[in-house]
């Protein structure tokens, strides 16, 4: 019987990367296809258990109550791809009005969508894979915005500790299962 450690459901985590802004498409979408872009953005991180990130309806009344950019038309670009990926993380574990209140705090500062997002990809990749594996978290490349920096951290945190417990029941599902048989 493998350990947690050597299996799947970390290698999965291990292996995870979010699409950085430039990234993300560069023209606007519709609201299925922004759907399926989150969704197949953020899969490996529940893994299968036919559990939804975000529907038609969430992106509406994200955008009603300003947690995200309303769409210009019909149509969705980079900023509500970022926003939604960040909300889709954060609201596992911070209620809406929370995340709406964080991204006002990142609003407030110099820094770009972009940016921030970034910023956020890059933090809860090196604190994934320190929960996962003990991997050195990487050094704080913030100079200035110490508070912004530790908010972005404890969310990554969050959101990284939800994910470690989800992938370890997982695994143990897994493993009952496999001794069943």
């Amino acid at each position: 019987m493998e350990r947690f450690e050597e299996s799947a459901f970390c290698r999965e985590i291990e292996a995870f990367r979010l699409p950085r802004y430039a990234e993300l498409p560069d023209f606007r979408l519709y609201i299925d296809q922004l759907i399926a872009l989150v969704e197949k953005t953020l899969a490996p991180l529940m893994g299968a258990d036919g559990e939804k990130w975000i529907t038609a309806t969430m992106v509406g009344n994200y955008a009603r109550q300003g947690v995200i950019p309303r769409p210009e038309g019909k149509r969705y670009g980079r900023d509500h791809a970022a926003y939604l990926i960040f909300v889709c993380l954060t609201k596992q574990v911070i209620a809406i009005g929370d995340i709406q209140q964080l991204i006002r705090v990142q609003q407030g500062t110099a820094f770009k969508v972009a940016v921030a997002y970034d910023y956020f990809c890059t933090e809860l990749e090196s604190i994934l894979a320190h929960v996962f594996n003990g991997a050195p978290l990487r050094p704080d490349s913030s100079r200035t915005h110490a508070r912004e920096t530790r908010l972005v951290r404890s969310a990554g945190f969050a959101v990284a500790h939800k994910i470690y417990l989800s992938q370890y029941l997982r695994y143990l599902r897994a493993q009952e299962e496999e001794t069943k048989a």
